[in-house]
């Protein structure tokens, strides 16, 4: 997943990094939300796993998460 552009860490509005649930993923760039499910599915495939995937577009959250 890393690979192609995505993490499972996130910054808050202090400027600190939290992590993410286990399987928890999220990516920033200029996709859509089609896109973004083409590169979790290509990732995905390439681990000869299954999974599921869902992808949402956001413009914002709220969270507890630990810190790291």
């Amino acid at each position: 997943m890393e690979g192609r552009g995505f993490t499972r860490l996130i910054y808050g509005s202090d400027g600190k990094r939290y992590q993410l649930p286990t399987a928890e993923y999220w990516f920033e760039g200029n996709a859509t939300r089609d896109g973004v499910f083409g590169l979790a599915d290509a990732a995905i495939r390439a681990t000869g796993c299954s999974s599921w995937i869902l992808v949402t577009e956001s413009n914002g959250c709220t969270f507890r998460l630990a810190q790291v």
